[in-house]
């Protein structure tokens, strides 16, 4: 059955008891009731309905002039204008009004199920649309919080700041009440809070947690996440703090098949149950930890080591090795936290039907394949610091020529300029941007039957190409990507349009404090009178030389 609501308008009480108590409800449709024109716009106000089914001709005004009423008042529903005189004038005001349909009495049940059903099907896919960006803005934001939780493993080693953070992103991201960071002390084989999220500080700091606690032990002894939920009717679940929850999730933080401690999250109040998505984030944020841990570890002991052997160089060298061991295994589980977002928009895209839908979420895969190049490309490299920024965007553009195979046919790629190094703060949104423009010339310069926003088609023999040219003077950095394919139209403005792989570009620019240009004087590339060119300029800072 549907939960969509029709207000009939109509000042028979004949019509009005057909229609909302016999045809509609068995259509499946909940109902209104309105028999004149002054309680029908009072229910739309108030309720809201989904349809509206309005006679034109009502007691005390005209069906047009409640949707002239309406629409000064900024209400928008969609209506279907039921009249007994059919006039092509009328139907000319009523469609300019926004009327979805216009049916002439008297009005059998097929035609009036079908209207309802067409006028419905805009505003049911406005919903589906709404839900999926929302849907999509969730991952986006599990994807910034996961990349600033990453930034501030691999820049800090203040260890109760970093796990501060990873204990108030596991709350934010599974929208928890509370949440808390426990270490494991083998000696006393007990759990001891080291950081809390809404729980009391002075509690927590005397707190200590039983291993054998059936519900945090679990996760400590199996090795596996525990995640659990009051069943209906049932007394709330006890946890190991002493309080009652109801609905719990514990992630061991796991270090080479070792268990460090356990990362928690619970809902005391609500009653929102914590799902597999919650799990995965939560399991990527006690990989963080482990890093944390490992890394706070690492920097004690090689305190410790430089203040007794000043002497010893061997011994601080074998210390920086590990160092540099432990960054490139940083960037490594970066990495991989990026595939496992990567695998959940390709999950979701299996149970999505709409065609634009499933291309956004394409997009954003290729987006977190960029920003995952560039930390397998530190994983690999020895010079943790730097990207080579020619290679890595040589290795993004044959991915994504890879990606757009059958639009690519034909299209060849050439690449100017070396030596320009960048670090991972301006390297990510740097290849971002790159991504966005390489994608945009795959897929629209040169598709067969594209248009490039009303552009032509590539004509017939005419090798498509794509160019990048980086430059870099002094403190700025200047790359250039044309292509030879359809162009742009002359109005096209790229800084306010709906695209958001342009909006992102605009974005990312702006982060980077650049400027970017549609640049007139070079329409494309030689052989061609269309193309598109942009140019985008940024401040870099001043770094020593890097190896090739």
């Amino acid at each position: 059955m549907s939960n969509e609501t029709i207000l009939v308008v109509d000042d028979s009480q004949q019509v009005t008891d057909f229609l909302a108590r016999g045809l509609l409800p068995v259509l499946g449709y909940q109902t209104l009731v309105a028999h004149n024109g002054k309680r029908a716009l009072e229910l739309i106000k108030a309720r809201r309905p989904d349809l509206m089914l309005l006679d034109f001709q009502l007691s005390d005004t005209t069906g047009l002039e409640v949707l002239r009423q309406l629409a000064s008042e900024g209400h928008r529903i969609p209506t279907v204008l039921i009249t007994a005189e059919g006039s092509e004038r009328i139907a000319v005001d009523a469609f300019r009004l926004g009327v979805q349909d216009y049916l002439i009495k008297p009005v059998d049940a097929d035609s009036l199920s079908a209207a309802i059903t067409r006028a419905l099907s805009e505003t049911r896919l406005r919903r589906e649309k709404a839900s999926l960006t929302a849907r999509l803005k969730q991952q986006v934001t599990w994807l910034t919080a996961l990349s600033k939780v990453g930034r501030s493993v691999t820049s800090s080693l203040e260890l109760d700041e970093v796990l501060r953070r990873i204990v108030e992103a596991g709350v934010y991201l599974t929208q928890a009440e509370e949440g808390f960071l426990a270490l494991l002390d083998t000696q006393s084989d007990q759990l001891y809070l080291r950081a809390v999220k809404n729980i009391d500080r002075e509690q927590s700091e005397t707190m200590r947690l039983r291993v054998q606690d059936p519900l945090v032990g679990r996760a400590v002894n199996t090795r596996r996440p525990v995640r659990l939920a009051r069943s209906a009717g049932a007394q709330p679940l006890k946890v190991s703090t002493g309080l009652l929850v109801h609905s719990l999730l514990h992630v061991p933080i796991l270090s080479k098949d070792q268990v460090l401690g356990v990362l928690s999250v619970d809902n005391r109040i609500g009653r929102r149950v914590f799902t597999e998505i919650d799990e995965t984030m939560l399991t990527s944020l006690a990989d963080y930890a482990a890093v944390a841990i490992e890394n706070a570890d690492l920097y004690t002991r090689a305190q410790q080591e430089i203040a007794e052997r000043v002497r010893a160089e061997a011994q601080i060298q074998a210390s920086l090795i590990e160092k540099e061991v432990l960054l490139k295994e940083i960037h490594h589980r970066v990495k991989n936290n990026l595939q496992i977002i990567s695998s959940l928009l390709n999950l979701q895209t299996d149970y999505v039907d709409d065609a634009q839908t499933s291309k956004a979420l394409q997009d954003s895969q290729h987006r977190i394949r960029s920003m995952a190049l560039i930390h397998e490309k530190l994983y690999r490299s020895r010079d943790l610091a730097h990207v080579d920024l020619a290679e890595y965007v040589q290795n993004l553009a044959a991915y994504l020529f890879r990606v757009y195979d059958a639009n690519a046919e034909g299209v060849t790629l050439t690449i100017k300029g070396k030596g320009v190094f960048l670090d991972i703060d301006a390297a990510v949104p740097c290849g971002l941007i790159v991504n966005e423009l390489i994608s945009n010339s795959l897929k629209h310069a040169f598709s067969p039957g594209g248009d490039r926003s009303m552009g032509e088609d590539r004509p017939t023999g005419q090798a498509g190409q794509i160019r990048i040219e980086l430059r870099q003077d002094d403190r700025q950095l200047t790359v250039m990507v044309r292509d030879n394919g359809v162009g742009l139209p002359p109005d096209f403005d790229f800084r306010h349009t709906s695209s958001l792989g342009l909006q992102l570009v605009n974005m990312l620019v702006t982060q980077l404090d650049g400027s970017i240009e549609l640049d007139p004087s070079h329409p494309g590339l030689p052989g061609r009178a269309g193309g598109t060119t942009f140019i985008i300029t940024f401040p870099i800072a001043q770094e020593k030389d890097c190896p090739t």
